[in-house]
Order: structure tokens, then C-alpha cells, then sequence
């Protein structure tokens, strides 16, 4: 099952993930005025509801935070871990990434990172590489409007991970258990920040 998402080349990500992730999204009302209905294939996921206005507050609450953080103290534990030289410079690349929102400008990939490598840290069993694709895989599963910006990301990640995923495979392991682990595992620790991107969508189409 290939991600939906026309946004994302889904060569970007391993099948695996995108089309975990893919199969759960968050569907927006009306231009952001009404609240947020949520669906996961036929069900209800029953998440909370928020619309533009106080998504946009959250989203300012989270911006704040990242003022003054440094993309090395960030990504320093992780950086010992021994992530590829080409995924910490696409990761750089996104922690520059600012958009001008409902009057304020607002360091998106900052956020982002923040939360992803707030799930790394979360689950240490997990090889960051898989982590890192779990997180970025299921963010563009939820709010498929931030593939663009994550797809530089996912296009390494994907190199990564199929290289991890060969060699378990010459092992006899079969991954793709680990994979639909970590997709919900991430899905869950990153699900309020994806709630918060689909309430503001009014704002980032009129930016």
C-alpha cells in the first residue's frame, strides 16, 4: 500500500512506513473554521478537535520555545549516535525552515525537529535511523502538506533504511514488524503536533 499523499515521491520512504502511515490521517473541515474530524480507514480515531485560531495559539506556544535553541545542542545525542554526515545536513536544511503565519513567522522545522528528536529520546531501543524515518513518515501520513519541506529528509532516510533493512534481510530477519512498531509509536507521540498543523492549514495556504 503506497502513501497517498501526491506531495511525496514514495520512493522518498520505504513502502513500509508510507504506506503505514499513510493508511492513518487527519482530515480537515471547511477551511479551518469549523473543528477537526479525524479518521483512521472507516473509524473514529476520537483526537482532539481544535480550529484555526487555537491551533495557531499552540503553534505560537511551540515557537517560542525554540527560541534561542541551537540546531548542534539539539541534535547533539543524536549526532553521537553516528547519524549519516548527508541526513545531519538535510536535517540542518529543515531547521532553518521559517513560514510567515497568520501574522508572525513561525520556525517550523525547528518544532519539527524538536518533536522528532523528542521521539528518538523517547525510545532509545530504536536504531535512530528508523526513529527518525518513523517520525518523518508519519507526520507526512497525518498532515500531508509538510511533504514538501520533509521530503529532502525523507529522500536520505529512505537510502538509509533500505541500506538497514538489506542487511537484516541477508540475516534472515524480516523488519517490517519493527517498521509498523515504530510508525505507531510514533504516531502517537507526534499526533498533537499533527493536530496542530491540520487546525492552522488556512493560514499555511493563504502564507
Amino acid at each position: 500500500m503506497l502513501f497517498a499523499a501526491a506531495c511525496v515521491d514514495p520512493v522518498s520512504l520505504p513502502r513500509y512506513f508510507l504506506g503505514f502511515a499513510g493508511s492513518h490521517r487527519i482530515l480537515e473541515s471547511d477551511g479551518g473554521q469549523r473543528p477537526l474530524r479525524t479518521e483512521m480507514g472507516k473509524g473514529d480515531l476520537g483526537m482532539e478537535q481544535k480550529t484555526a485560531e487555537e491551533g495557531m495559539l499552540e503553534l505560537t506556544i511551540l515557537n517560542a520555545e525554540t527560541k534561542g535553541k541551537t540546531f548542534s545542542e539539539t541534535v547533539a545525542d543524536l549526532l553521537d549516535k553516528g547519524l549519516p554526515p548527508e541526513l545531519v545536513t538535510r536535517l540542518q536544511e529543515l531547521w532553518g525552515f521559517t513560514k510567515w503565519l497568520a501574522g508572525e513567522i513561525v520556525n517550523i522545522g525547528k518544532i519539527i525537529i524538536e518533536k522528532i528528536t523528542g521521539f528518538v529520546r523517547a525510545n532509545p531501543n530504536l536504531a535512530v535511523g528508523i526513529a527518525i524515518g518513523a517520525a518523518v513518515g508519519s507526520l507526512v501520513g497525518m498532515v500531508p502538506f509538510l511533504g514538501p519541506i520533509l521530503q529532502p529528509v525523507a529522500m536520505v532516510l529512505g537510502v538509509v533504511i533500505g541500506g538497514a533493512t538489506g542487511a537484516r534481510m541477508d540475516k534472515g530477519q524480516h523488519p517490517g514488524g519493527l517498521f509498523e512498531i515504530a510508525i505507531a509509536l510514533a504516531r502517537t507521540f507526534l499526533e498533537s503536533l499533527a493536530i496542530i498543523f491540520v487546525a492552522v492549514k488556512r493560514y499555511w495556504q493563504e502564507a
